[in-house]
């Protein structure tokens, strides 16, 4: 691998960086050795233990709504009780200072945060605005929105559900 002078200015600035993080303790050695061990480097998976630090406001798509055939289909129940009229999946780690609500008490948003087993991210704790109004929670509840990656059945959930604070 022959790198060029940009790739090589490349390589150092992200030398830096990784150092100062802590990333990279040993010196530099050739080029194509630092290369091969930076690449090592990024391809590590990584376990975010908390929402990444970012001054940029996360501002969600609008959610979007269950299409006749979607409801028909009974696409849009959430559990074997309730239903949405509009949906919205979040990125991982994200935190949702206005989240959509529907124009009525009975029009219902979901929103999807994705999150692993044991993960320390609790998304109901990221919802900013007017919470904590009505609200209550059950253990495994079959929630139909969600498919398990390995069966693709809906799993079993831990329901939290709320009402936004009338102030």
């Amino acid at each position: 691998m022959i790198l060029t002078s940009e790739q090589y200015e490349a390589l150092q600035q992200a030398r830096t960086i990784l150092k100062k993080a802590g990333l990279l303790n040993s010196p530099p050695g050739s080029p194509n050795t630092e290369a091969i061990h930076l690449k090592d480097l990024c391809c590590l998976p990584v376990k975010a233990p908390f929402p990444p630090k970012s001054s940029h406001l996360y501002l969600p798509l609008l959610a979007t709504p269950f299409s006749s055939e979607d409801i028909l289909n009974s696409l849009n129940w959430v559990t074997a009780k309730g239903y949405a009229q509009k949906i919205i999946e979040h990125p991982p780690f994200t935190v949702v200072e206005f989240p959509e609500t529907g124009t009525s008490e009975e029009e219902v948003v979901a929103h999807i945060f994705p999150v692993s087993p044991g993960q320390k991210f609790d998304p109901k704790l990221n919802v900013q605005y007017s919470v904590w109004g009505k609200h209550g929670s059950h253990d495994n509840v079959t929630c139909y929105l969600l498919k398990d990656k390995v069966t693709s059945l809906p799993p079993l959930c831990h329901q939290f559900k709320e009402k936004c604070k009338l102030v």
